[in-house]
């Protein structure tokens, strides 16, 4: 019974790994559309 409890463990480790990547590339994802329009926005500015 421990193979399947460390079976499950380790399905589980890698799941919570997956769902941690997948927030992170949205977070990073979300601050780089986030600084893409600042950034066109300080350059619509300046060019004013």
């Amino acid at each position: 019974m421990a193979g399947v409890g460390d079976r499950n463990l380790g399905f589980m480790f890698l799941a919570l790994a997956l769902g941690l990547a997948i927030a992170a590339a949205v977070v990073s994802w979300n601050a780089a559309q986030r600084w893409m329009a600042v950034h066109r926005i300080t350059e619509g500015r300046l060019a004013e």
